[in-house]
């Protein structure tokens, strides 16, 4: 399908619009300690095969600490048909209204 990258002011623009699907790469304690609001946490080391089980016809907007991660996953979904899209830089480089941080009583 297809694979792009998207700069880190553009994400807000896709938060809660419906069609897409935001998915946080990160292990679980890195998710707890800052994430974007919204996002499912499916951590690449541990449970990457589970994002090639997710329903194709959906945009999806990954994201890792720094992008590298984030890159790669987003490269092999594309080749399996997937709409994905890489955060670059990852979460360190998000500044936007979504963000998320353990000690903001979101839980």
């Amino acid at each position: 399908m297809s694979m792009e990258a998207i700069y880190p002011k553009e994400l807000d623009g896709y938060i809660n619009d419906g069609r897409t699907m935001i998915i946080d790469l990160r292990e679980r304690e890195e998710y707890k300690e800052k994430h974007i609001k919204g996002a499912y946490n499916i951590p690449y080391e541990t449970e990457g095969a589970r994002l090639l089980q997710l329903p194709k016809g959906r945009t999806y907007i990954l994201y890792c600490e720094r992008g590298t991660t984030s890159f790669k996953a987003a490269r092999e979904m594309s080749s399996k048909g997937y709409h994905v899209k890489s955060l670059m830089n990852g979460i360190n480089m998000y500044k936007g209204k979504h963000l998320v941080r353990k000690n903001e009583n979101y839980y």
